[in-house]
């Protein structure tokens, strides 16, 4: 590690609210966006799915059992899905679905449901099986937090912060 590194390191703290958390798994869904690589998506996926935690930690009830996860999942498109693929990837588990075994790497199409969100790119980008369809782990991740973002500001906006 560079001294600037270690310099860095020594500042940085981890994150202490869900705004916090996001801004970090949006920066790992950039990098991830820019590299197109398997790492950064697992980094990109894990970031996007434990938002859900640092969001119903601070705006939910704070349990976030298995029911509360189910209810989440149905509300929050795409999540359940990020959810199966990283769980999947982070215990070794090859019966999940969709599981990293179900990645593939595609380039655009006009035809694709997320083509807007890579159209210029000139490397394949990777997509997962969603409710039937082919659609790109990116648009997926960016969409959950999205949605987890203006529920947090409407949380707010409700308390008065």
């Amino acid at each position: 590690m560079t001294s600037s590194g270690r310099d860095q390191a020594k500042t940085a703290k981890f994150p202490q609210t869900f705004e916090e958390f996001a801004a970090m798994a949006e920066t790992a869904l950039e990098q991830f966006w820019e590299s197109q690589s398997l790492n950064d998506l697992f980094g990109a996926v894990l970031a996007t799915v434990h938002a859900a935690d640092w969001y119903n930690s601070e705006f939910g009830s704070g349990k976030f059992d298995k029911e509360a996860k189910k209810q989440f999942g149905g509300k929050c498109d795409g999540w359940d899905t990020l959810r199966r693929l990283g769980n999947g990837a982070k215990h070794a588990v090859k019966n999940t679905q969709p599981s990293a075994d179900d990645l593939t790497s595609n380039d655009v199409e006009w035809e694709d449901k997320d083509a807007w969100d890579h159209l210029g790119m000139d490397i394949p980008y990777w997509t997962v099986e969603h409710k039937g369809e082919m659609r790109s782990v990116y648009s997926l991740c960016h969409q959950v937090l999205v949605q987890l973002k203006e529920e947090s500001a409407a949380a707010k906006a409700l308390r008065g912060a």
